[in-house]
């Protein structure tokens, strides 16, 4: 599987490997997109846990771009709803927070760098369990 390296920010090598390895199986001629689910199937608004991530790859040519990655929190005290807190689209440069709304990948570049390093820890000690759908 060829993922297109990312040119307007530097992202880790296990970042790209690990998204080789789990979609590997998913990249059929009438795949168009791949949905990689990263779930903690004990994470909860009560008792917190590790945020669920969501990426996005979308075909081009014989290769697969990233489209975006997002970060997934509880949000509200009585009624508490899953909501997107950090959504980076890569082919946009667009990185949203729920903190600051949305700005240029090119000035949040050290959030999202730490936000990908803190997601590849979580993953190396097992945090999550991961579904892959072809779209």
């Amino acid at each position: 599987m060829n993922i297109i390296q990312y040119q307007a920010l530097t992202l880790p090598a296990d970042f790209y490997e690990l998204l080789k390895m789990h979609a590997k199986d998913y990249q059929t001629q009438e795949a168009r997109f791949i949905t990689l689910n990263f779930a903690d199937p004990d994470y909860n608004a009560e008792r917190g846990g590790f945020h669920p991530v969501e990426i996005g790859l979308s075909r081009q040519g014989d290769a697969w771009a990233l489209s975006y990655f997002t970060d997934f929190a509880f949000y509200g005290r009585v009624m508490p709803e899953l909501e997107r807190e950090i959504d980076v689209h890569f082919q946009a440069q667009e990185v949203y927070s729920t903190f600051y709304g949305t700005r240029p990948l090119r000035e949040v570049a050290g959030l999202v760098q730490l936000l990908l390093k803190n997601f590849l820890s979580y993953v190396a000690i097992d945090a999550y369990v991961v579904k892959v759908q072809a779209h």
